[in-house]
């Protein structure tokens, strides 16, 4: 993964996160529908227990370490000493499309379950995320 943008969001702003997310929900495939500055190349992420791994072209590398830090918290641990923080701050009723940031603000994430469709859930992912501090027109849609 590429190191953080600049700062995406702003800190000011209080970030909210949800409780409604089990932890076996992010097992598998999720397709990066939008995102902020930042994830060039990055598809997909493939969710393991205690790992995540993007998806890349061309490949990105070996992905990153998780340890749980709260609810719907994680700290992600790179191959190369980095660290990240990763917070789930919205997921829809189905649990197909959520919104995903790091609360310094380095980058925005909407991840899906599938590579298409959804659009009013990845519309809702991006106003959640503006909600949240987050420069909606820095969240590219994909």
């Amino acid at each position: 993964m590429a190191p953080s943008a600049p700062k995406q969001r702003d800190v000011a702003q209080p970030l909210s996160i949800t409780t409604r997310a089990a932890p076996d929900l992010w097992q598998g495939t999720w397709h990066l529908r939008a995102a902020s500055p930042g994830a060039d190349g990055i598809s997909a992420f493939r969710f393991a227990p205690g790992r995540i791994t993007p998806t890349c072209a061309p490949a990105c590398g070996t992905g990153w370490q998780v340890s749980p830090i709260g609810t719907n918290r994680w700290r992600l641990d790179g191959p190369h000493g980095e660290t990240r923080e990763l917070w789930l701050i919205w997921i829809d009723d189905s649990g197909r499309t959520a919104a995903f940031g790091e609360p310094a603000g380095g980058y925005a994430w909407v991840l899906d379950r599938s590579a298409t469709g959804g659009a009013d859930r990845i519309r809702a992912a991006r106003e959640i995320l503006e909600f949240n501090g987050y420069d909606a027109g820095q969240i590219a849609l994909r």
